[in-house]
């Protein structure tokens, strides 16, 4: 997670807890220990994780489907 703000978002597991839809905000390192922070993209609510005890990261896409176009039609009408 180097910080790479790309159109998706993380889900990881951290003390056996699931976390979803988060952005990477930072990585910090105090006192040998490194801090991952991430914000939930849709409460705003921030994150702060121990990098060492963070289990399964997984970087998602949004998928973005395409309008039909007889549906444009309809909303035109």
């Amino acid at each position: 997670m180097s910080g790479n703000r790309e159109n998706g978002y993380y889900e990881l597991v951290y003390n056996n807890q699931q976390y979803k839809y988060l952005e990477f905000i930072r990585l910090d390192t105090i006192c040998e220990i490194s801090y991952i922070t991430l914000k939930n993209i849709l409460t705003g609510e921030f994150f702060t994780f121990e990098e060492n005890k963070v289990r399964k990261v997984t970087k998602r896409n949004f998928r973005i489907r395409p309008i039909k176009k007889h549906f444009l039609e309809k909303v035109a009408k």
